[in-house]
């Protein structure tokens, strides 16, 4: 789900963020790269957003975040003040101005100085418990990680001022000055939260929020139109029994614009497959015990293997030329070039052959019963063979026309 608003200084503002936040994602597992020049590059990306919207108070968060992790503690201490004189209720911005009070008097009393003492500041309003991945939102207020998304699974607003929020896991950060802060100062409560969390992500792994629609298949993109933001992941319908079908696939929201009437206009790509053992209503929505399905693939080396990559190769060059051809075709339909440029854009590596046998499907219409059939196939040669006869039937189809 992108970070984007119907106004254009929101907008703006926002593909400032984004680049922000991907920053983090990207950078925080780069070795390479020193913490100290993380933070500087953090910094720019904060006086970057600044010039975006100087009023936002995003901004003084980012930028006091970044100059408390390169110890400009003065420095961070205005940005701080300027962003409380905006939003004097952000928790965020109160509890780091704590912080550096507290730094600023221990470097003037010296290095023996006690630790922080533990107030509710660097507790989760929801849960009640350390902030463990904490995540400040635009309005400036601060939330576990989990806990805010689950409170978003029945709305999408702020659970403490109810400002509308356009976030996902996928594009929200963790806010990495706080974490430090709380990881630093409170090791061993950290330490048990980190442990309750690791075991609970462990038993929840293989369940899935359910909704049901028709088949998606991997490596296949999908526009959508959906109220209510808390269904994440599709599932198929069989409509010759009107029942849960047995195979699904695992689908990522990869666009999100806000309606006016309160919808969502959404677009989804499918990733994985999965089966479904069971399934049961929770919470109002359909939930499911799933294991993930993957090919049998050929032995390392084998004969089999090497005429699998040279199937895939083929129907790759054979695949390009069918999607020049139909693109000729549709000079002037824009809607039916849009689809084929859409599919076109999603072609995985040919390295990849169970990824790639699912894109060569997408490029023809297939029917639900074809659909679950192909979920339900381990054997990536068989799905190129029928891609390749699914292409040249629809080619045969346009030219009796």
């Amino acid at each position: 789900m992108s970070n984007t608003e119907n106004s254009p200084v929101i907008g703006g503002f926002s593909d400032g963020i984004d680049d922000v936040e991907e920053f983090v994602c990207v950078n925080e597992k780069e070795s390479t790269m020193t913490n100290e020049r993380i933070h500087q590059l953090a910094l720019k990306d904060a006086e970057k957003v600044m010039s975006c919207r100087d009023n936002s108070v995003k901004s003084y968060i980012l930028q006091a975040d970044a100059l408390f992790l390169l110890e400009r503690y003065d420095l961070a201490r205005d940005a701080v003040i300027a962003g409380l004189q905006l939003d004097p209720l952000c928790t965020h911005l109160q509890a780091l101005l704590l912080i550096l009070e507290r730094t600023c008097s221990g470097l003037v009393c010296g290095r023996n100085r006690e630790k922080p003492e533990r107030s509710d500041e660097f507790d989760c309003t929801l849960c009640l418990k350390l902030l463990y991945e904490p995540i400040t939102t635009p309005c400036g207020h601060s939330f576990c990680r989990s806990c805010l998304f689950q409170s978003m699974d029945r709305s999408n607003k702020c659970p403490l001022c109810r400002t509308v929020l356009f976030i996902t896991p996928r594009t929200c950060a963790v806010s990495v000055t706080l974490n430090n802060i709380i990881q630093k100062n409170f090791p061993e409560e950290f330490a048990e939260r980190k442990s309750e969390n690791d075991s609970l992500v462990k038993f929840s792994v293989d369940l899935m929020p359910l909704f049901v629609m028709d088949a998606v298949l991997p490596c296949e993109k999908l526009p959508l139109n959906i109220f209510e933001p808390r269904y994440r992941l599709m599932v198929t319908l069989d409509s010759t029994t009107g029942h849960i079908a047995e195979f699904a696939c695992e689908v990522e929201i990869t666009e999100c614009e806000p309606l006016p009437d309160g919808r969502f206009y959404i677009e989804v790509e499918g990733r994985r497959r999965f089966r479904i053992l069971r399934s049961w209503d929770q919470d109002g929505y359909r939930v499911a015990e799933v294991e993930w399905i993957r090919d049998i693939k050929p032995p390392e080396g084998s004969r089999e293997k090497s005429d699998l990559q040279e199937l895939t190769n083929n129907a790759a060059e054979y695949a390009q030329m069918w999607m020049m051809r139909a693109k000729e075709a549709a000079r002037q339909d824009r809607r039916r070039l849009a689809e084929l440029l859409n599919v076109e854009a999603m072609m995985p590596t040919k390295e990849d052959p169970e990824r790639f046998s699912f894109w060569l499907t997408t490029l023809t219409r297939r029917r639900p019963s074809e659909r679950l059939e192909l979920l339900r196939l381990k054997d990536a040669k068989e799905r190129i063979g029928r891609g390749l006869i699914y292409l040249r039937q629809e080619e045969q189809g346009c030219r009796l026309q």
